[in-house]
This record gives structure tokens, C-alpha cells and sequence, in this order.
């Protein structure tokens, strides 16, 4: 079993993932989280190549972590695990007009996660 940890962008990156896999159909993901962007690519991937059987959560699975653990179809944790998820957010410099784009963006980043998780949660009952 193929075990992932880090944050995402850093140690957790679709070009790890996509050259780390092998033939293993089964991940172990420990993660503080880190970019969104990065996560969703990290899930198209391994849902569009059908990478994974199974994905489990060891320690904490956090932040866009919880989107590449939504790209197995069987998912678990250990009793002692944590998963944690919030709003998205960024640090930003600029003018107001930039703060309103980047403000309108998490908005925008906010509600398609929100919606992910929705469905996810839809198809499971």
C-alpha cells in the first residue's frame, strides 16, 4: 500500500502521484492539505485513469486533502484520524479592486467544493 504525505503542492504533487502509483491500487494519505488546485488535478487524475481501489486516511487527512480522498470509490480512517475541512482562503495583496476578484474567486472556489461534497454525500445514501 502506496502511502502519500505531505502538504499538497510540496511533497504531494500530481507528478508524484502520477509517476508513484504503479500497480498499487491502494493509497494511505496523511495531509495538512495545501493547494486546492493542485488536489482537484491530483483527483482528475487518479478518477480519470481509474488509479484507485481504496483510499485511507492515517493521523489527518485535512483542507484540499479531502478532495483527493473523495477519488476512491472506498474510503476509510482509523478511529484516530482526523479529517477537517473549512472554507477556502488565501493570503492577497492588492488594490481593493484585486481583493474583490480574489474575494468573488474563494466565493466561486467555496461553492464548487461545497457542491462536491454534496454529491458525494448524495450518492452514498
Amino acid at each position: 500500500m502506496k502511502v502519500l504525505s505531505g502538504i499538497v503542492g510540496d511533497e504531494i504533487t500530481l507528478q508524484s502521484v502520477s509517476s508513484g502509483l504503479g500497480e498499487d491500487r491502494s493509497l494511505i494519505l496523511s495531509t495538512i492539505g495545501g493547494e486546492l488546485w493542485e488536489a482537484w488535478a491530483i483527483h482528475d487524475y487518479i478518477k480519470q485513469h481509474n488509479l484507485l481501489d481504496e483510499i485511507g486516511c492515517l493521523g489527518m487527512v485535512a483542507s484540499s486533502g479531502t478532495i483527493i480522498m473523495l477519488s476512491a470509490p472506498k474510503r476509510w480512517a482509523t478511529s484516530n484520524s482526523s479529517f477537517l475541512i473549512h472554507n477556502p482562503w488565501n493570503m492577497g495583496m492588492g488594490d481593493s479592486t484585486q481583493f474583490k476578484k480574489t474575494a468573488d474567486e474563494l466565493q466561486k472556489s467555496q461553492a464548487q467544493i461545497a457542491a462536491y461534497y454534496s454529491k458525494k454525500y448524495r450518492d452514498w445514501e
